[in-house]
């Protein structure tokens, strides 16, 4: 776990130092936080949608309706299925 943040923080310096060179191990901790943003953000606008709508617009994921994997075959997020309906 320290080591993990060493390395997190090593690469954070050398970004600042060097912005011209493309780290992998950087880019895909930019890549990890962009997908926590976007959860986090899907959290909010899901919360408003039913806020708005009710439950009755949203079906939950299921066998039926597919669950989104993200990162190393780890299940960290689900996705909903919203239904439409003709106004």
């Amino acid at each position: 776990m320290m080591m993990n943040k060493m390395r997190e923080i090593y690469g954070v310096v050398n970004m600042i130092l060097f912005p011209e060179d493309e780290d992998p191990e950087m880019l895909s901790l930019e890549l990890f936080s962009s997908f926590a943003k976007a959860k986090e953000r899907s959290e909010e606008i899901i919360k408003e949608f039913i806020d708005d709508y009710g439950e009755d617009y949203i079906e939950h994921a299921t066998k039926k309706n597919p669950v989104a994997v993200m990162g190393n075959g780890d299940v960290t997020g689900y996705v909903y299925i919203v239904k439409t309906h003709a106004l």
